[in-house]
């Protein structure tokens, strides 16, 4: 996956993408780190609203060691499909159990902005 990686400038986005889903089917089903890999190729690839779909997916199963690494790349597509605010929230919800203090304050500010705006942004 890393040497793939490393090639993204030198392929095609569909073949990119598609050499992502290969590798990742070898891993078990239901896997975090596959449906992570999907996500960000089709970020990457100029596909960020399917991988807003994968990243709320794997949000949804519960909370393990990539959670605030897929709350990061969730709010990087979300900028990418226009949805600052949202954005924003995501990103603090991964950053308030970094802080030494107001961890619940920031999540529930936080919380507020991964709402959906009533004018839109």
């Amino acid at each position: 996956m890393a040497r793939l990686w490393a090639s993204i400038e030198h392929l095609e986005p569909d073949a990119f993408v598609a050499q992502v889903e290969a590798l990742t089917r070898e891993l078990p089903e239901g896997s975090a780190v596959a449906l992570f890999e999907r996500a960000c190729a089709q970020d990457s690839t100029g596909h960020p609203d399917r991988s807003v779909a994968m990243l709320r997916e794997e949000l949804a199963r519960g909370h393990d060691e990539l959670h605030g690494a897929v709350r990061a790349f969730l709010a990087l597509a979300l900028v990418d499909c226009g949805r600052s605010r949202e954005a924003a929230g995501q990103a603090l919800l991964a950053l308030s159990p970094c802080l030494p203090r107001y961890n619940r304050s920031l999540e529930r500010y936080a919380r507020e902005l991964v709402e959906p705006a009533v004018d839109g942004d």
